[in-house]
């Protein structure tokens, strides 16, 4: 492995764990996240995932 390549790898590495910190960060002051992270199977990135992608729980039946 080139020393070009190691470098690039720290880097990504470095990056990947700024985004879990960011992520985690906001999965902490958010409530909802929060909930979705309690059910089996459902952790801080899924849980903010849902959050991001579904605006508003109230649009569905279930709400």
């Amino acid at each position: 492995m080139s020393c070009w390549s190691r470098q690039s790898i720290a880097c990504t590495e470095g990056q990947i764990l700024e985004f879990d910190r960011r992520i985690i960060a906001w999965h902490r002051s958010s409530a909802t996240s929060k909930r979705l992270d309690a059910m089996p199977g459902v952790g801080p990135a899924l849980a903010t995932a849902l959050v991001a992608s579904i605006a508003d729980p109230k649009a569905f039946r279930s709400g």
